[in-house]
């Protein structure tokens, strides 16, 4: 075991003596690249000019003219003496109030009279137009920019009722046409009317009969075409008023209820139109009314009147009074029989 660790320490002395053999080798190569090189020569002084002395100035001495000194009254230029002899404009006096009082002599305020427009700038003209339509109808249209919800009168030939124009004054309402020239008037309640004209050929072609009321008192037209029972086809009353276009097609007759039972006094009126000639039955149309004892009628009298056809076309009216059934009638109703007279029919 000592004979292998001389041997080990033997074999590195070689080997660490190899190593230093090279930097220390006999031809003094690697000795050489070991020795410092000698330092560069440095290049010659580069001749220096002499520099002469000057006087040195303070920059105090000497006067800054990048910079202006104060103004002084020589370096201004002069101001004119007389302004009204210089060109240009005169001279503004400071007088402002006689000034803008001048500005308002002659001046007008626009009229803004609250009767001719709206609080929205509409112009407060009332307007009627009056449009033909199938079933010897005509539609009215009104249009009355200051008077929004207002209660509107619409009368036409012996006709009338009471209707309620929208927000924006304006009511469209459908009606039969009672003569060929129908003429329609609207009256409002700041005393304003309107009036409008509508050539309807087809009113010749139906038969009317109307009735009219003031107030709630139910009244209702039931006309029983060609032997119906009450409820049964041909039965055409305020619950089953058939249309304008079935009456145009020859299904038969129509009934139309007008206007607002809502309003403070009501004005309300039905209107029942047959088809001349081109009806579905032969026979007579057996007309009726009745009137239904309500809690405003009972006990008290109601006035109406029945339009009947006149000799010259049109409706004539016919006063009607009823007296009504006291309270404890109330939901009963009346019937009312030859106030109306019946209609014939006769089919083509």
């Amino acid at each position: 075991m000592a004979l292998k660790r001389r041997l080990l320490a033997a074999g590195a002395t070689l080997v660490a003596a190899a190593v230093i053999g090279q930097f220390v080798h006999p031809d003094g190569a690697l000795l050489a690249m070991m020795k410092p090189r000698p330092a560069a020569p440095r290049p010659a002084a580069a001749s220096t000019a002499v520099l002469e002395p000057v006087a040195v100035v303070p920059l105090a001495a000497q006067p800054d003219r990048s910079v202006a000194g104060p103004a002084t009254a020589s370096s201004l230029p002069a101001l004119p003496r007389d302004r009204a002899g210089q060109p240009g404009p005169a001279p503004v006096e400071a007088d402002l109030p006689r000034r803008v009082a001048a500005l308002d002599e002659g001046y007008a305020a626009p009229r803004t009279d609250a009767q001719k427009f709206n609080q929205y700038g509409l112009s407060c003209e009332t307007t009627l137009r009056a449009e033909p339509a199938p079933g010897g109808m005509v539609t009215l249209h009104l249009d009355a920019p200051c008077q929004p919800g207002a209660r509107v009168a619409v009368y036409h030939d012996a006709l009338r009722f009471a209707a309620r124009s929208d927000s924006a004054g304006m009511l469209s309402v459908a009606l039969p046409a009672l003569r060929e020239q129908a003429a329609f008037l609207v009256s409002l309640p700041d005393g304003s009317t309107a009036s409008a004209v509508a050539r309807v050929p087809e009113a010749a072609d139906y038969a009317h009969a109307a009735l009219q009321w003031q107030g709630r008192a139910g009244m209702e037209i039931h006309a029983y075409e060609a032997g119906a029972t009450t409820g049964a086809p041909g039965h055409v009353w305020a619950g089953a008023p058939s249309t304008p276009e079935a009456g145009a097609g020859g299904a038969g007759g129509f009934l139309v209820r007008l206007g607002d039972a809502d309003l403070a006094q009501p004005m309300l009126a039905e209107v029942y139109s047959y088809p001349r000639g081109t009806g579905p039955h032969d026979g007579a149309v057996r007309l009726s009314i009745e009137a239904e004892v309500t809690p405003e009628s009972c006990g008290h009298e109601v006035e109406a009147e029945t339009l009947r056809p006149g000799p010259e076309g049109g409706l004539r009216p016919a006063a009607l009074t009823l007296y009504m059934p006291g309270c404890e009638a109330v939901g009963e109703f009346l019937v009312l029989k030859n106030l109306l007279p019946d209609m014939k029919l006769a089919r083509n």
